[in-house]
């Protein structure tokens, strides 16, 4: 019989120095252990692992975000013990080969609008399915293209938009409405938005947001905005079950906006596949240490 096995909590939190090769010999072996008899540990690890690679890419060519893995991996333990996690009464929810447990504010990175789609619209249609409601937010030139790409899943478009069970709206109508970005008024904007599905009847919203290039486009200093946005929903989303998703095409962000997206999402999107984030970062400390980036160049 072993004595005194590692727990989840105690092996994430010893993650680094597991990685580091620093734990005394006994806590190591019982860490080896657990790792080889837990499942959800072992997703873990290959997410940690894979977060590290993209946030290894997207600081390459940058002094100011070499040091980033090494300084920021210490960040698993400040954001599982602050707190900042939804309420998650409802049940999981399956999304790109794993399941939104407790944490729903997601970063999902894509490098193409297919690679994008296969990992959407599983998500989207079960909802659907589950009775709950879909809310996109995306690039008004795209919104045509999206709401076919809905009909080519096999979703009564027509159907569902008449009973409200979906809707697909713009930046020009949320985000940027009334011609400027303003985070606070965003952050009212989505939890009306949340709340309005339970008015409606609906048990949860799927809420899908693909703005942020466009956003960050019409003013440099929307950079910032938007970032601290995406902290601060980390402060009022712990009120609702519903899942929030901000989706981001590789191709046109920076890689220092890509590293604050990571330090803002409790949980990712990487390949495809979703990943609890060990960058990131709760929106007290992200928001007491954030420096404002002013202008640089952006890619695409």
């Amino acid at each position: 019989m072993k004595n005194n096995p590692m727990t989840c909590e105690k092996f994430v939190a010893s993650l680094q120095a597991f990685r580091d090769d620093e734990l005394t010999s006994p806590d190591r072996i019982r860490a080896q252990e657990h790792l080889a008899a837990c499942a959800k540990c072992s997703a873990y690890v290959r997410g940690y692992k894979r977060t590290i690679e993209l946030a290894k890419s997207c600081a390459s060519g940058s002094d100011d975000l070499a040091a980033l893995p090494e300084s920021m991996v210490r960040k698993i333990v400040a954001a599982r013990s602050e707190g900042h996690i939804m309420k998650a009464t409802a049940a999981p929810i399956p999304f790109a080969g794993s399941v939104l447990t407790e944490y729903r504010h997601a970063c999902a990175f894509f490098s193409s609008p297919q690679e994008e789609y296969a990992t959407i619209l599983p998500f989207v249609l079960d909802g659907l399915q589950r009775g709950e409601r879909a809310y996109h937010v995306l690039r008004s030139p795209y919104r045509e293209k999206h709401l076919e790409e809905l009909r080519n899943a096999g979703i009564d478009v027509a159907s569902a938009q008449q009973r409200h069970q979906l809707e697909v709206t713009t930046a020009e109508e949320t985000y940027l409405r009334g011609g400027t970005f303003n985070e606070d008024n965003m952050l009212d904007l989505i939890q009306e938005t949340l709340k309005s599905g339970a008015s409606l009847g609906f048990p949860l919203t799927r809420l899908v947001v693909h703005v942020a290039e466009v956003v960050m486009k019409e003013d440099w200093s929307n950079e910032d905005q938007w970032i601290k946005y995406e902290s601060r929903l980390n402060e009022v989303l712990p009120d609702y079950d519903d899942p929030v998703i901000c989706t981001y095409d590789t191709n046109l962000i920076t890689g220092a906006i890509a590293v604050d997206v990571l330090r803002t999402h409790p949980v990712a999107i990487v390949g495809g596949l979703l990943y609890q984030n060990p960058f990131y970062v709760p929106p007290r400390e992200f928001l007491s240490r954030f420096r404002p980036r002013g202008a640089a160049p952006r890619n695409g």
